[in-house]
């Protein structure tokens, strides 16, 4: 039998929201890393921003090219090249 908090728990998820105490840790945790970026000087958040911009575009571009043959027989090629 699930108790009541389960069952909020349960309601709050199937309607879209989030549990509460999830929610509550994700708030702190973007208002830190909010301060934190706050902090830098305007050029070091450039770089930040560049930075995570250029990981997500080489994670996307490796997913893409990781859904044919011919991409991963050119990323492990490209791989074995510069790690010779």
């Amino acid at each position: 039998m699930a108790t009541a908090v389960e069952i909020e728990e349960a309601i709050a998820i199937l309607l879209g929201g989030r549990v509460l105490g999830a929610g509550a840790a994700a708030l702190r945790t973007a208002r830190a890393e909010k301060v934190a970026f706050s902090a830098l000087s305007r050029p070091a958040q450039a770089r930040a921003v560049a930075v995570g911009t250029a990981r997500g575009a080489k994670f996307v571009g490796r997913q893409a090219i990781t859904k044919n043959p011919y991409g991963i027989a050119a990323l492990l090629a490209y791989e074995g090249y510069i790690h010779r």
